[in-house]
C-alpha cells in the first residue's frame, strides 16, 4: 500500500496534477480519431470485387485538405522463373489487368485532392513484386485486400501454413507484412456468414484494418 501510494503521489507531482482533485477528460476527447492521411500509397488490385473497397480506403486516408496526394494503383502479373520478365502474355491476362486498373483510377479519383497513377507490374511472385513497387516509388503505406490463406497444410517444408493466422491473411498478404518496408493496412471483406439483413453501414465487422510498423 505504501508503494502504490508512493507511485500514485510520484505520477502526479511528474504530470502536475493535484493530488486531491479528480481529474476529467472530455468526453469529445475520448471519442476523437486522429486524422491520418498519406500522400503516396500503394494499392495492389486484383480484378476482384473488393479492389472499389481497397481504393476507397486508400482514397479516404489520401484525400483532403493538404490535396496533392497520389495513389499508386499496380496489378501484378506473375512472370514463371522459366519465363524472362519481359516475355509475352497472354492478351487476355493483360486486358483484364488494364481494366482492372481503370475501374481502380475511377474509384480513386472520386476523392477530392486524389492523383491515381496506374501500372501493370511483372514478377516472379506477386507478393515480392508489391514490396519493391513500395520500395521503388517511395509510398508510404501499403493499401492491400484480404485473401482467403492457403488450405495446404504440412508446415512450412511443405509450402503450408506455420502457425495460426487471421482467416483474412493469406500467402500474399502475410509476405507484404513481413518483408514491406512501410506500413501496411489490410482491408477485408464484409462477414459472407452474417445474414445481409442484420448489417447496417456502422458494423465495425464490415472491414477490418490491420496495421503493421
Amino acid at each position: 500500500m505504501v508503494v502504490g501510494l508512493l507511485v500514485y503521489v510520484g505520477y502526479r507531482t511528474r504530470e502536475g496534477l493535484s493530488l486531491t482533485r479528480r481529474v476529467e477528460v472530455p468526453a469529445e476527447r475520448m471519442s476523437q480519431e486522429p486524422e491520418i492521411q498519406y500522400a503516396r500509397s500503394l494499392v495492389p488490385v486484383f480484378g476482384e470485387e473488393l479492389d472499389d473497397d481497397i481504393m476507397s480506403t486508400a482514397g479516404q486516408l489520401a484525400s483532403g485538405d493538404r490535396g496533392g496526394a497520389t495513389i499508386d494503383a499496380i496489378y501484378v502479373i506473375e512472370v514463371p522463373m522459366s519465363l524472362p520478365l519481359d516475355a509475352h502474355m497472354p492478351l487476355e491476362k493483360l486486358a483484364r489487368a488494364e481494366e482492372a486498373l481503370r475501374r481502380a483510377k475511377r474509384v480513386g479519383e472520386e476523392y477530392e485532392g486524389v492523383q491515381v497513377r496506374t501500372e501493370v507490374v511483372r514478377g516472379r511472385t506477386v507478393g515480392s513484386a508489391i514490396v519493391e513497387a513500395a520500395r521503388v516509388r517511395g509510398v508510404e503505406v501499403i493499401v492491400i485486400g484480404a485473401e482467403p490463406p492457403s488450405r495446404i497444410k504440412g508446415g512450412g517444408v511443405l509450402g503450408g501454413i506455420v502457425g495460426g493466422r487471421p482467416q483474412e491473411i493469406g500467402e500474399v498478404v502475410a509476405y507484404v507484412l513481413e518483408k514491406s518496408p512501410v506500413r501496411v493496412l489490410v482491408t477485408a471483406p464484409p462477414d459472407r456468414d452474417v445474414p445481409a439483413e442484420s448489417l447496417d453501414d456502422t458494423d465495425p465487422d464490415l472491414e477490418l484494418g490491420v496495421t503493421a510498423r
